[in-house]
């Protein structure tokens, strides 16, 4: 998955240009209140391996060592964009560093737009929101309408109230742009995953059990053997005798425990399959932005908060969950298509890259 340095490109971007990036989180994990299905940086566990936090003063010295690079070299900047491995607005130095971005970009790049992608939780924060007042393009992220909904496609952290985001975003007076990911499910994601192993895990389970009843079979048959030695030579081998039946009785309660393992294994494997067959059943359907019950109050909350732009886009890189499914400029298009007709707000469209070559 992506990870990047505090600052870097420039690349290019499906919806700002040739985009130059800052990333306020840690250079080499991920730092997140969201856990997106789709995120490019991957889940927010595999992410923990670096919690180390950019300082302001080292955000302002590497991007203004970049800026003077790139505009020697007379490389185009359309934005300096804050996106990164996370959540920017986490960092609690960000007031600061829009301040130092903002007297950086108007000394190199006058013509440089200043964008930040949020999720929009910390946008209730005062500090936050003046911020965020500040920058050409606050870019503030909903992707489905209810909490329930935004806890399958994002997983956010405890705490999360869709309301409280949308009143926050009133405050904007619709000077800021909203953004929405349009995808769906189709495989059990994890849930099949899961099972899959525990049906792999029973499935060693009673391999195991069977090799122990095996050996227990051949302990059986070694003791009475032995036994049956130590009988034919009672004047010598009484001892030998209560040995060998020590050794049947022991390869029996092998036998027994291997026969135990065996019905555990079974169990795990029959386990593993209904949880198989659960996971296939709740792959049918997880998330979809085309349904109902997202599209339609997606475009009542676009009516409500009346953004200068709704930029409605799709996935274009490795996601962490399987099985997503990219929706085209059309079927996009299509979806909301009531508030172009309507006129509400301008409406971007964005699908994945080679879908619009």
């Amino acid at each position: 998955m992506i990870r990047e340095e505090t600052v870097f490109g420039p690349i290019f971007s499906r919806r700002l240009g040739s985009s130059l990036g800052i990333n306020l989180l840690p250079e080499k994990g991920k730092i997140c209140n969201f856990d997106c299905i789709y995120c490019e940086c991957g889940w927010n566990r595999d992410g923990r391996n670096d919690t180390v936090l950019p300082t302001a003063e080292k955000v302002r010295t590497d991007l203004e060592r970049m800026l003077k690079k790139l505009a020697a070299e007379g490389t185009p900047v359309d934005s300096i964009t804050f996106s990164g491995d996370g959540e920017p607005t986490l960092n609690p130095e960000f007031p600061r560093i829009i301040d130092d971005t903002l007297r950086l970009r108007d000394q190199y790049y006058p013509q440089a737009k200043v964008s930040v992608l949020s999720n929009a939780t910390r946008v209730h924060l005062p500090e936050v929101f003046n911020a965020l007042r500040k920058v050409d393009n606050p870019i503030m992220k909903i992707d489905a309408p209810t909490n329930e909904l935004v806890a399958k496609i994002n997983m956010p952290a405890p705490g999360y109230d869709l309301q409280r985001i949308i009143e926050a975003l009133k405050r904007f007076e619709g000077n800021f742009v909203l953004q929405t990911c349009m995808l769906r499910t189709e495989n059990g994601g994890r849930r099949v995953e899961s099972g899959e192993r525990r049906v792999e895990s029973g499935e060693r389970r009673v391999e195991s059990g069977e090799r122990r009843v095996e050996s227990g079979e051949r302990r059986v048959e070694s003791g009475e053997r032995r036994a049956e030695s130590g009988e034919r030579r009672v004047e010598s081998g009484e001892r030998r005798a209560e040995s060998g039946e020590r050794r049947v009785e022991s390869g029996e309660r092998r036998v027994e425990s291997g026969e135990r393992r065996v019905e555990s294994g079974e169990r795990r494997v029959e386990s593993g399959e209904r949880r198989v067959e659960s996971g296939e059943r709740g792959a049918e359907l997880v998330f979809d932005s085309s349904s109902p019950e997202v599209v339609g109050p997606m475009m009542d909350i676009v009516r409500l908060l009346k953004p200068r732009e709704w930029m409605v886009y799709t996935i274009d890189r490795a996601t962490p969950m399987q099985g997503l499914v990219k929706f085209t400029p059309q079927e996009m298009k299509s979806l909301v298509q009531p508030i172009i007709d309507e006129g509400v707000t301008k409406v971007q469209i964005k699908g994945a890259v080679e879908d619009e070559n």
